[in-house]
C-alpha cells in the first residue's frame, strides 16, 4: 500500500466517518434523534463532518469499479471502508450498541 490514490484515501476517510459518528453515537446517543441541518454546536458540526466523510467514502467505493476490482489496495480500503458501513448500520436502530 506504498501508493495510494485519491479514491483510496476518500475509502479511508469514509471509515474515519463512520467512526466520528459513532464515536458521538457513544457519548451523546440522544444526539443521532436530534439532529438538525441548521444545528452550529460541537455535536452538530462533528456528526455533518461524520456523514460528509462517510458520503465520499461511498462515491469512493464505487468509483471505477469494474477495472478496479483487482487492485489489491483498493480492495483492503473498500474492506475498510465496509467494516465500517456494517457496524454502523448494526448499531443505527436506536443505537443499540450504545443504550443500556
Amino acid at each position: 500500500m506504498n501508493e495510494l490514490g485519491k479514491a483510496n484515501w476518500f475509502l479511508i476517510a469514509g471509515a474515519l466517518g463512520f467512526v466520528i459518528v459513532a464515536s458521538v453515537a457513544y457519548l451523546q446517543p440522544s444526539a443521532m434523534n436530534d439532529v438538525q441541518l441548521e444545528d452550529l454546536s460541537p455535536i452538530g458540526i462533528t456528526l455533518k463532518l461524520g456523514a460528509l466523510l462517510s458520503i465520499a467514502g461511498l462515491f469512493a467505493f464505487f468509483q471505477g469499479m469494474p477495472k478496479s476490482l483487482f487492485s489489491t489496495s483498493r480492495n483492503i480500503c473498500r474492506l475498510t471502508y465496509a467494516v465500517g458501513f456494517g457496524v454502523a448500520a448494526y448499531c443505527s436502530p436506536e443505537w443499540q450498541c450504545f443504550c443500556s
